[in-house]
């Protein structure tokens, strides 16, 4: 644990009808805890991933949630081809784009190798 010095503590009013609190330093979470401080690849995998999947399943109910009451509101007329036409690319982009990472060379073109004999 860290050592206790004697530092006059500030106040901080909590409103007109109570005291003053009085705020001492506190120490970091790494000494109270005894852990070591998380690095970039440890921030990535358990803070930022996880809040990334979170995100993704937000914006995805909000299609859910929000088409449908755009065609009741406006007909499909009015938006209903811009949800048919994002519903397509949404399968088929990810799917041609899956297919041609997977294949062998990645999808690129090679050049035709001239015979040796």
């Amino acid at each position: 644990m860290a050592e206790v010095t004697d530092v006059p503590a500030t106040t901080h009013p909590l409103g007109t009808s109570r005291p003053a609190l009085a705020v001492d330093d506190l120490p970091e979470p790494e000494e109270v805890f005894g852990v070591r401080r998380i690095g970039p690849r440890e921030l990535f995998m358990y803070a930022l991933g996880p809040s990334l999947i979170a995100l993704g399943i937000s914006i995805g109910s909000g299609e859910w949630l929000l088409g449908p009451q755009a065609v009741g509101q406006y007909g499909f007329i009015g938006v209903g081809w811009v949800i048919l036409v994002s519903a397509l690319l949404q399968t088929f982009c990810p799917c041609s784009w899956s297919s041609s990472r997977s294949s062998p060379g990645g999808g690129r073109p090679r050049p035709a190798r001239a015979s040796t004999r």
